[in-house]
């Protein structure tokens, strides 16, 4: 069976919703934050590495320095 013609209420898609509520009302849930698209601020940052420490320079240098230091107390 089909009906031919217009329905009555043509503006019915373009009425005001105006809160939160009255979506609530309809049935209309509101939706996840977590399936929501993000911009690009929260995609993957590729940065440099940061240099690299080199402890063992820093123990030797401080190795000698203690051992200066007890030779010269006695």
């Amino acid at each position: 069976m089909v009906t031919v013609g217009r329905v009555s209420n043509i503006d019915h898609n373009k009425r005001i919703i105006g809160k939160a509520g009255r979506n609530r009302w309809l049935g209309i849930r509101p939706s996840s934050g977590l399936w929501k698209r993000k911009g690009g601020w929260a995609g993957r940052k590729i940065k440099p590495l940061p240099p690299m420490k080199s402890y063992v320079f820093l123990l030797r240098k401080f190795h000698v320095s203690l051992f200066r230091e007890y030779h010269r107390t006695l």
